[in-house]
């Protein structure tokens, strides 16, 4: 494709947000370029388009300069594929609303790669991040390339574990590609630049907002063959992704945990609706006929899109997927409203012990090291204060040899 040609897709990207593929189709049909449609600045009539996107095309073709974006990105080493150039992933070609450039760092063969997709709440339990990490690692030496968001928590325990086998991983932004989100992660930000992949459809210099992320989402599910739930809440942002992974016809996995863990609900309402659930990473990758061996294309259009064997893996019933009740999200935050309630008279400190205490044992070592680096201005004395302060509301216990866990 002619720089010249990609640089007016770009600036259509930039300037219409929504339902670009089918504007850009019909642009192409009317005036054979996007080019030409950009320079005509006549009334941008288009059929099949609203008056709506029509003046916001006849804005954007106004306020945004090809040339330009096409400079910053070459100021800052950035690429950019099209939807119709070689190296753009297929799979995403299948959907109606596939962005029509993503820019990039790293190998961008990596978005033609078998891929899985592991995702989960950016406040997430040690419970949670081990999961990602673990099925991660599996996943990579299995010849996956493991697919997620870059956020706290899930994410990141996902990218890290694939990255600690020398693994593929590719990580999808709700921000440009040379905006690092969140800041905590620059240094895994930079370690998938330099070894894996950082994608974005938002153009270089955007600022992470929160409409991004239901679209990164979209990207995510994609890229992937299928989305696993490692951890989240009823409220979850990652339950978007595992509603457009069924939309997409992607399988959806979700990692169980105990129904008293708030953390827990969200893989427990997506089995519950008929997601598959795996236990440890070969209950996946034996579904698949895989796990000999690096998956073959073959291998993957043969088990992709639901034609795995879901007889002894899938429950009876409706698979309701992709709108998880709104009811049921009431419900189970219904059961949590107690514990809400008594937190929000905890200190600021004492909120934080909280956080770090999973439901699972934790020992008192391991809270004296989190503590006294969170807490360096205060005496060590001060944890067993906050410690008796949790146990006398009920939100911990004590446990045998120093262990402690929330309730």
């Amino acid at each position: 494709m002619e720089i010249q040609e990609k640089m007016y897709w770009m600036a259509l990207q930039a300037g219409i947000n929504e339902h670009v593929f089918h504007i850009a189709k019909q642009i192409v049909a009317q005036y054979g370029s996007v080019a030409s449609f950009w320079r005509a600045r006549d009334s941008a009539r288009l059929s099949g388009v609203s008056d709506t996107v029509r003046e916001k095309l006849i804005l954007a073709r106004k306020r945004i300069y090809p040339e330009k974006l096409w400079d910053m990105c070459r100021q800052k080493k950035i690429e950019a594929v099209c939807c119709i150039e070689e190296g753009y992933p297929k799979e995403l070609l299948h959907f109606p609303d596939c962005p029509v450039i993503l820019y990039y760092y790293g190998r961008v063969s990596l978005m033609n790669r078998p891929s899985a997709a592991i995702v989960g709440s950016r406040r997430s339990t040690a419970y949670g991040r081990k999961i990602a990490a673990d099925f991660a690692k599996a996943f990579a030496e299995a010849g996956l390339c493991v697919v997620s968001g870059m956020a706290k928590g899930i994410d990141a325990a996902a990218h890290e574990g694939a990255l600690s086998v020398h693994g593929d991983t590719v990580a999808v932004l709700g921000s440009g590609v040379d905006v690092p989100y969140p800041p905590e992660n620059r240094r895994l930000y930079q370690q998938i630049k330099d070894e894996g992949l950082v994608v974005s459809e938002f153009i270089p210099g955007d600022k992470p907002a929160e409409w991004h992320f239901p679209l990164r989402n979209r990207i995510i599910s994609g890229l992937s063959r299928f989305v696993l739930l490692a951890e989240g809440e009823a409220r979850s942002g990652a339950l978007i992704t595992c509603g457009w992974a069924a939309e997409q016809g992607k399988d959806v996995w979700a990692a169980p945990g105990p129904v008293t863990n708030p953390f827990s609900i969200g893989p427990l309402l997506l089995i519950r609706d008929g997601a598959m659930m795996a236990i440890t990473p070969a209950d996946i990758l034996t579904a698949y006929g895989w796990g000999t061996g690096d998956p073959t294309a073959e291998d993957l259009h043969k088990y992709s899109n639901g034609q795995r064997r879901r007889e002894a893996a899938a429950p009876p019933g409706n698979v309701r997927l992709r709108d998880i009740s709104k009811q049921g999200r009431r419900e189970q935050q219904a059961l949590f409203q107690a514990e809400n309630k008594t937190g929000a008279a905890l200190s600021p400190g004492e909120k934080k012990l909280l956080a770090s205490i999973s439901y699972y044992p934790v020992h008192i070592d391991g809270l004296i090291a989190l503590h006294n680096e969170a807490r360096r201005e205060k005496a060590e004395g001060s944890l067993y204060m906050d410690l008796t302060k949790l146990l006398s509301l009920r939100l911990i216990e004590k446990l045998a040899g120093d262990y402690y866990q929330r309730i």
